[in-house]
Order: structure tokens, then sequence, then C-alpha cells
């Protein structure tokens, strides 16, 4: 079930939370509606783990309304306020698919606030200007375009313009910027995020694990999916 809290000026923040309330924190950038049954699943699960799971909308999704950010890093300051107003301790962040430059972002602006960072299936970062990273990349590090199966006059969020539009672009920040353990998942065969740009995009995190699961992209992997909550209750 959507919830919304008040922006002020007329602006609204939508946003789904499961399990337990009061729990280990984890807040979840969501990717495309493609990806939605993936986020619904581990609301579900949540309270099985005892987990106090936060989903946020971003503008022109689910409950929240349109607002023109200009990098990533603009998800910080509305994720604050929820965070206050649900009384949010230091929390996990996950990014699926789109919503990992989010999940970055979110572990940049917010730092102290953030205890790690998982994605799943994530759009890699650009490519920095000067090429290398500390495991190397090739030309293949090149993140293809955001491409989704709606467009013009499909039944698609208005926000999925705007997120095309930032994770196409400049986000603001650099990978060498997120300080905290970052664990990745992604599948070889995967179609929107080919596994070179994939590995490209580890090489460039100071503080990273690769995990590789055969087969298309799925963050509803049962494995992927076991794997991430082994992580999210870890020490916790």
């Amino acid at each position: 079930m959507r919830q919304r809290i008040d922006l002020g000026g007329g602006a609204v923040l939508g946003y789904r939370r499961g399990g337990v309330p009061g729990g280990p924190p984890v807040v979840v950038h969501h990717g495309l509606p493609a990806h939605d049954r993936a986020v619904e699943s581990w609301l579900a699960r949540a309270e099985r783990h005892g987990l106090d799971l936060v989903v946020p909308d971003r503008p022109g999704h689910g409950l929240s309304s349109p607002a023109p950010w200009r990098s990533p890093l603009d998800v910080c300051a509305p994720l604050a306020l929820l965070a206050e107003r649900l009384g949010l301790g230091p929390f996990d962040v996950v990014g699926v698919a789109v919503g990992a430059p989010y999940a970055y972002a979110t572990s940049v602006g917010l730092a102290r606030r953030t205890r790690r960072v998982a994605v799943l299936a994530g759009r890699p970062f650009p490519p920095p200007s000067g090429g290398g990273g500390r495991r190397g990349q090739g030309d293949a590090a090149r993140p293809p375009p955001v491409t989704t199966s709606g467009g013009p006059g499909t039944d698609e969020p208005s926000g999925v313009a705007q997120d095309r539009r930032l994770v196409g672009g400049d986000w603001g920040f650099s990978a060498d910027q997120v300080r905290h353990p970052v664990c990745l998942w992604h599948w070889r065969e995967d179609e929107e995020v080919p596994f070179p740009s994939a590995t490209a995009s580890w090489a460039l995190l100071p503080h990273a694990e690769l995990r590789v699961r055969p087969g298309a992209g799925d963050p509803l992997d049962p494995v992927a999916e076991d794997e991430l909550f082994d992580l999210l209750t870890e020490g916790r």
C-alpha cells in the first residue's frame, strides 16, 4: 500500500513500506515498472527477516509529484526528509536497474545515513573521461541507452522520461566518491546492461564486490534474492 508525505508547496512524496517498522531500515530505489515485481517481492519478504523496507517513489512515479530534478543527487533531500518523518536510523541502500544511480547518489549525498549499498542489474557508471579504473576497462564499458518496452502514448509513469534523461547524463558525482561497501549482482546475458558494462562499473568503485549470475538480468532470481536478504540481515 502506497503512502505519502507533504513536501510543501503542494508537492508530495509517495512511498511504500513493508516489514517491521522500527526494524533495521533498508531504502530501496526502484527501477522502471518492468522491475516492480522484484520490489513487491522484497516488500512481502521483509517482515520475515525483521527489516523495515522503505521504497520512495521518484518524481512522476507512484504517488510522488513531478519535479524537475537535475541529477540523481536530487534524490537526497526528499529522502532525508522521509527518513526523519519515519524515524529511520542509518540504513542500507538497494538499487535495482535504473535505481542504481540513485542508490550511489544516496551513498554520496547522505553518507552519514548510509551503511552499505546493494545493486541488482544496475545501470553502470558513465566511464571516466580519462578511461581506466582500478581493475581496467575497455570500450565495452560505455553503458547503452536506457530502454523500456513503453514509450509515448503508453501508460508508463511520467517519471520514466526523467529517469532516462538523468541516468543517461552526468550523474553529478564519480564512482570514487562512493565510499561505502557496495555489493553488485549482475547477469552474464543481461540485454539491458551488457556484462562488460557492469564489470567496468565494478572496477571503478573503491569498495565493491561483484556477484555473477547466469542467464538474463532478473532481480527476481531466487538465488540473488536470498543472497540480498542474507546481506541485509548480516550483523543486524
